[in-house]
């Protein structure tokens, strides 16, 4: 939960966001009547000058189409979401998970997830597969870029290519994990996993 909504640019100051989940010590100074705060994050100790410092801001609709704040006017961004996708070739098939969680709980899809901040995408793909699948894969090619109106999920698609590791559950959120032939298909978590499937095929020789 946040402290601070948003902060301000201020220099000579070092700004930051505040978390209230106890990584933070937060002491108040006599400087607090102006909205500054001083605390100590990751043994550095940081100074943050607040906007104003209720947790989260009351949103208005914005002139632009965008939220903003109702006692600042600043614009909040709902920027998309990355996420990615492994299409891993497998001894003649592809390798599938059984989704643990929902959404499609039961169903299955390639082993994905969401990019962290700062990292590669093709990292992050790697990186999934290695965590729901047991397996060590290098990101070969990108398959594709997909995205909905109205869906702030935008996801790419690589085909990797195995280079170690053993195919297992690797994680709570995977019931099970397969090899699967592509004309055989069990049943799929989502609705365009068929036509990935379909742009991939395209792609090969």
């Amino acid at each position: 939960m946040l402290v601070a909504a948003h902060v301000s640019s201020v220099p000579y100051r070092q700004c930051a966001i505040l978390r209230s989940t106890g990584s933070v010590t937060v002491s108040q100074l006599s400087e607090f009547e102006r909205g500054i705060r001083t605390g100590v994050y990751n043994r550095r100790k940081i100074t943050v000058e607040l906007d104003h410092t209720h947790e989260l801001p009351d949103l208005r609709s914005g002139p632009h189409g965008h939220p903003e704040c109702s006692e600042c006017g600043r614009t909040i961004w709902s920027d998309p979401k990355l996420a990615g996708a492994a299409i891993v070739p497998m001894d003649g098939g592809i390798v599938m998970v059984q989704r643990a969680i929902e959404p499609a709980v039961g169903k299955w899809s390639f082993p994905s997830g969401y990019v962290n901040r700062g990292e590669k995408v093709e990292r992050a793909v790697e990186r999934e597969v290695r965590e729901e699948c047991g397996l060590e894969t290098v990101a070969e090619r990108l398959v594709g870029l997909y995205s909905e109106d109205d869906n702030e999920i935008v996801l790419a698609v690589y085909e990797v290519r195995v280079t170690g590791g053993q195919l297992r559950v690797g994680d709570h959120e995977t019931l099970d994990v397969q090899v699967v032939d592509v004309e055989d298909l069990p049943e799929l978590a989502f609705d365009h996993d068929r036509g990935i499937i379909a742009d991939w095929m395209g792609l090969r020789p």
